[in-house]
């Protein structure tokens, strides 16, 4: 008797703390294009972005949605030589919302952050109006880099937020995004049955 109860309450337990694990975002951030496209099997959504000229308010290109939370202008065309094609900016405040198509799992992008801009940016991913993902990213200056994240959470959304004072515009290209859900959520399910079995086989041992 002792045995079995002590058996329910590890998988009890467990089980518990598997889907609490499960519903926290676990992510992979990725620098490299490739490695990123590789794991999460994400794909180029953006090719009239690369020829795609105009400002507004917001700006819907190859289904995702551009603007700036502030209430700023969202410009479209050639701020750098360095990435392919034509490129996002914002002036001023230059923090930027992208809605996106649909739901996805991962998303990648270019970017240009030049010589004298504040480096460190928050990016946050939303499903809803409810926050699902955040990290922060700091990329080399005056270089062609490319940012990813690889989720096991779901969005439908995506916001771009860059510190204060500003001194120069940063500019983004190129977005990729995936429907892939991040595998790293199976080891979490793959731990807690491995730990289940152990637990059991010691509330077993112990009443024998």
């Amino acid at each position: 008797m002792r045995s079995q109860r002590m058996y329910l309450l590890s998988m009890t337990f467990l089980c518990l703390l598997g889907f609490s694990g499960l519903a926290q975002a676990n992510s992979l951030v990725f620098s490299d294009r490739t490695a990123f496209l590789s794991a999460s099997g994400a794909a180029d959504i953006t090719p009239t972005l690369t020829t795609f000229t105009g400002m507004g308010a917001s700006l819907n290109i190859d289904g995702l949605t551009f603007s700036n939370p502030f209430g700023k202008t969202v410009f479209a065309g050639v701020w750098t030589p360095l990435l392919p094609g034509n490129d996002i900016a914002i002036n001023d405040n230059e923090d930027i919302d992208v809605t996106l198509p649909g739901d996805v799992f991962a998303l990648g992008f270019d970017i240009h952050e030049p010589t004298g801009s504040a480096s460190t940016f928050t990016a946050t991913l939303f499903n809803g109006a409810t926050s699902v993902d955040s990290f922060t990213f700091d990329p080399p200056d005056d270089v062609a880099a490319f940012v990813g994240i690889w989720s096991d959470q779901t969005s439908i959304a995506w916001r771009y937020a860059r510190p204060r004072p500003l001194t120069k515009t940063s500019t983004l290209a190129i977005f990729t995004l995936g429907t892939h859900r991040c595998r790293r959520s199976r080891s979490q399910i793959a731990w807690c049955c491995s730990v289940s079995v152990l637990l059991a086989y010691l509330a077993m041992a112990s009443a024998a």
